[in-house]
């Protein structure tokens, strides 16, 4: 989990850490212009997180750690992979609205997207199995690998080196 400490307060989690960084360097923005679309961009990545990255980490967490025997259904990991696996269709079809490769309009990715990139680093390394079918869904499978070769992708596999501001 990703932490960033600010004069002595410890920020968790990429998206809060994301959001400091926007009230502290507004430019540029993570999120479209309008506050309307910036709204809408911010549902579309609780949707990120909520469908595609947390049913892919929940399942490698349980996978590899165990199931709660006395709340977890016995099948929950192949539930939980069936989850993310049956989003793929619906991520090609918001990807389609914009024509990818971006989940909202404009040339560079927001936040929305960025929420998706520890999903699109790991998925190839840990179940590539589990990725979208390039043929079925194209533009989903495009936008994991826009994410992963994105320049701030070699973030993700950094191994808690700590960084001075």
């Amino acid at each position: 989990m990703p932490v960033l400490e600010v004069d002595g307060v410890a920020i968790r989690e990429s998206t809060a850490i994301c959001e400091w960084l926007e009230a502290t360097h507004p430019s540029p923005s993570f999120w479209p212009e309008g506050a309307a679309p910036a709204a809408a961009a911010r549902g579309l990545m609780r949707w990120v997180d909520d469908e595609l990255t947390v049913n892919f980490f929940l399942s490698m967490r349980k996978a590899s750690f165990g199931v709660d025997e006395r709340s977890d259904h016995a099948d929950i990991v192949a539930n939980l992979q069936g989850l993310l696996v049956r989003r793929w269709p619906i991520l090609e079809a918001l990807l389609a609205r914009t024509g990818g490769p971006w989940l909202n309009e404009g040339a560079d990715p927001t936040l929305t997207d960025f929420a998706g990139m520890p999903l699109a680093v790991r998925l190839p390394q840990w179940k590539p199995e589990l990725a979208p079918s390039a043929e079925e869904q194209p533009l989903a499978s495009a936008w994991l690998e826009a994410l992963r070769t994105h320049p701030l992708a070699a973030e993700v596999d950094r191994q808690g080196t700590p960084v001075e501001a």
